[in-house]
């Protein structure tokens, strides 16, 4: 029949895939010279008898051109999807194998006419594989499958038929059908001389160990060894010589997994001797025992690392062996044996150790090691004290602490030395033992200026040393009734040492004003006066807004009153009234009342001394300065008390208007007493007529009171004497009335007389049974009876 020579017909201008100099390059460059030359014979000899073997020549270098092609297309592809994943690119590539596959399809096609054209030909069976082959590569595995089994039916001693055992063997073996694997693969390996034997046997052993035959595929693993063995030994440099020199280095690999199911921890390394030489017995050894390790054989692990350990105990991975087994036995809920074998671990590989000093040379070996070492222990000590923060057994912590201290003891330098002192003290702090703890925070404050505990550790120690101060009872007793400073004992020291620590490393820290608070009130209570005030000064001006400016405000004012310093007292309480984030709040409040007070106190103090004058010049400052003050009018009558004392009358009788002036009823006792008073010192400084008026306002206004009778008798005889008689008969006509003794005047009514001159003669003769000396005596006695204050 004809042929469309066209459909297989080479690209007009080839793509070149690799670079041109290349080995690679070259080779492709030479290729495509090939099959444009192969591809025109086809054409001069497209009728001609010799036209198959052309067909078969060109569709080989297709083949060959495929594979250059899908080779460096699966490697960009690599590349790209390598890329992609470590975030270099953002695309994620697809593999497209479109052109290497269309020389597959002219191949395919040239190898099918040939089957047409030639069916008797030699190399109808070179033909069969090839088109197998090709399908393969298109993904067409059943009409791949159909020509490898037609080749090994009709051909089975064609030099084709290993690979195409191999092939269908490989078919099944991607299909997880391992016994039809096996038979074919079999096959392969029955010829010892075939290229792919050592493969078939490998790839035998694989099939028979996932079909169970493990025993089985460890023998036919030991085949691989012995071929590559021979291969070896006989110096073959052929392609297949190397590939089973290869092979049975991988099949001794595996001859770890295969011996792991069916052989014995006992036994394995006399087998691995035998199977592999005394060479690499020791390797293979170490590698089941991590296999044993990895699949949870933890019995047959310790065993064979206990031997490797013992065979080389000074082995740069000794120390590694030791902890496959620490690592075991930490996941084996055996809380005991892991511990045992933790702290061997430690002291056998530690930094103090035999193999440290061996191996110390091997700088990065013995960090890796010491590194491992830590890590480990400090997990294992978090774990248990984990556990001994859910248990609060006591047992749970004791094993914690003595971990910790195992770990301070082993490592001298760490960097995670912050971190296992930081929750030590957390350790410590829970289970009460407050200063060691405080220790242990400080530690962390003192060596790790960077750490990210520093700042609670430092926080911590405060809080921690805080719980061992004294309360107030026990303060009281310590200090007692003294004023006197009293020196801080160790504990407190050791509080002042951490307090002022905090406030020195983290000045903006949230927590140092309460802190320095705190510091500031032991030096008031051991009445280290002047160190609370520098405190508490800082306080009230920085951080006014804090409820500490305020406690800082009372504590600075009662310093002063223990000091009875009254002008540091007064200088204090203004400062902190100039402040209106403080003068605005209740402190502010209750500082004016304090200053008041100490002002009014001032006064009173002069008063007891006897220094009147200051005394009531200090009462009237008082009351002018403090207006608003429940004080203020009891400052001004004792002002006028003091004034009066002092001499100067005049000012007592100011100071006495100013208390009459005042309104309301809760004054009226100081009213009463100045209305008394300014009476006295109105007659005393001459003016007659507003004693008068005083007296007779006196007595009106406390007619209840026995001795306010008497201010009528004044009153009258202070307005007879002004001439003033009228008022005067009245006052006396008021004072006959209310006094208990009118029934002495026999009943002579005084208001019966008609003029004034009448009244007065009337008057004297009703009381000449009195003589003039009895009433000045009476007179004398009204006036010494206002003995005041």
């Amino acid at each position: 029949p004809k042929v469309n020579l066209q459909t297989v017909q080479p690209p007009s201008s080839s793509t070149l895939y690799y670079e041109e100099g290349t080995n690679e390059g070259e080779l492709e460059k030479v290729t495509d010279e090939l099959i444009n030359q192969a591809y025109r014979l086809t054409q001069q000899f497209k009728t001609s008898k010799r036209r198959g073997e052309l067909w078969l020549r060109l569709a080989e270098l297709y083949v060959e051109k495929s594979r250059l092609i899908e080779y460096r297309i699966q490697l960009e592809y690599d590349q790209a999807l390598q890329k992609y994943h470590s975030g270099q690119s953002k695309k994620q590539p697809k593999l497209d194998l479109s052109a290497s596959q269309d020389y597959n399809k002219k191949a395919i096609q040239l190898y099918e006419w040939f089957l047409r054209d030639f069916p008797k030909d030699p190399k109808v069976d070179q033909a069969l594989f090839f088109l197998g082959y090709n399908y393969f590569e298109l993904g067409d595995v059943k009409k791949g499958k159909s020509y490898y089994e037609q080749l090994t039916k009709q051909f089975p001693k064609s030099p084709y038929i290993d690979e195409s055992n191999f092939a269908l063997g490989e078919y099944y073996f991607e299909l997880e059908r391992w016994k039809d694997a096996l038979f074919y693969y079999s096959k392969v390996a029955a010829n010892k001389r075939a290229r792919l034997y050592s493969f078939a046997l490998y790839k035998m052993a694989w099939s028979q160990y996932k079909s169970g035959a493990v025993k089985d595929g460890l023998a036919s693993l030991e085949r691989v060894i012995r071929a590559g063995r021979v291969a070896k030994g006989s110096k073959d440099d052929t392609a297949g010589g190397v590939s089973r020199i290869r092979l049975a280095t991988e099949a001794m690999k595996d001859l770890v997994v295969f011996y792991a199911e069916v052989g014995s921890p006992k036994g394995a390394r006399d087998y691995f001797e035998k199977v592999a030489g005394e060479k690499n017995a020791f390797n293979l050894t170490e590698k089941l025992a991590y296999y044993y390790a990895d699949t949870g054989n933890r019995a047959g692990a310790k065993a064979l690392f206990e031997e490797i350990i013992e065979l080389k105990p000074n082995a740069p991975k000794a120390y590694d062996y030791q902890y496959q087994i620490v690592s075991m036995f930490a996941a084996s809920g055996n809380n005991q044996v892991f511990k045992e074998e933790l702290y061997q671990w430690i002291s056998t590989y530690g930094p103090d150790s035999l193999w440290f000093e061996a191996n110390k040379k091997n700088q990065e070996l013995v960090a890796k090691a010491t590194q491992l070492i830590e890590t480990t222990l400090r997990n294992y000590i978090l774990q248990q004290h984990q556990t001994a923060q859910n248990s609060r057994a006591e047992y749970s912590q004791k094993m914690a602490r003595s971990g910790y201290e195992l770990y301070f003891n082993t490592f001298k330098e760490s960097s995670k030395l912050d971190e296992m002192h930081f929750f030590y003290a957390e350790l410590l702090f829970d289970s009460g033992d407050f200063e060691r703890a405080a220790y242990h925070y400080s530690w962390v404050g003192s060596n790790a200026p960077k750490s990210k505990y520093f700042e609670r550790s430092l926080l911590n120690a405060v809080l921690a040393l805080e719980k061992k101060l004294p309360n107030s009872e026990q303060i009281k007793k310590i200090v007692g009734s003294t004023n006197e400073p009293v020196e801080f004992d160790k504990i407190l020291k050791n509080f002042e040492k951490a307090a002022l620590a905090y406030v020195d490393s983290v000045p903006k820290g949230e927590n140092v004003v309460p802190i320095r608070y705190k510091l500031g009130s032991l030096y008031y209570y051991f009445n280290q006066f002047d160190r609370a005030l520098k405190i508490f000064d800082d306080i009230i001006v920085n951080h006014p807004k804090t409820q500490y400016a305020e406690f800082a405000a009372n504590l600075t004012l009662d310093i002063y009153n223990l000091k009875n310093d009254y002008e540091g007292l007064e200088a204090a309480g203004k400062k902190i009234l100039a402040n209106p984030d403080l003068a605005g709040s209740a402190v502010g409040a209750q500082v004016r009342n304090i200053l008041q007070r100490a002002s009014f106190k001032k006064a009173q103090d002069l008063e007891t001394t006897k220094d009147f004058l200051k005394s009531a010049e200090a009462y009237e400052g008082f009351a002018r300065a403090n207006g608003a003050s429940d004080l203020a009018l009891t400052a001004y009558y004792n002002s006028a008390v003091n004034y009066e004392r002092a001499g100067d009358l005049f000012k007592a009788l100011g100071m006495y208007a100013v208390v009459l002036a005042s309104k309301g009823d809760k004054n009226a006792g100081l009213k009463k007493n100045a209305s008394r008073f300014a009476a006295s010192l109105y007659e005393k400084t001459g003016q007659y007529a507003k004693a008068a008026e005083a007296f007779e306002a006196y007595a009106r206004g406390n007619e209840k009171d026995k001795e306010a009778v008497n201010f009528y008798f004044n009153a009258a005889v202070i307005r007879d004497g002004m001439n003033f008689y009228q008022s005067a008969l009245n006052n006396y006509q008021k004072y006959f009335d209310l006094s208990r003794n009118r029934d002495l005047f026999h009943g002579v009514p005084v208001a019966a007389a008609s003029d004034t001159l009448a009244l007065r003669v009337h008057l004297l003769v009703a009381i000449s049974a009195y003589s003039l000396l009895t009433i000045a005596a009476m007179h004398g006695l009204l006036m010494a009876s206002m003995d005041r204050h």
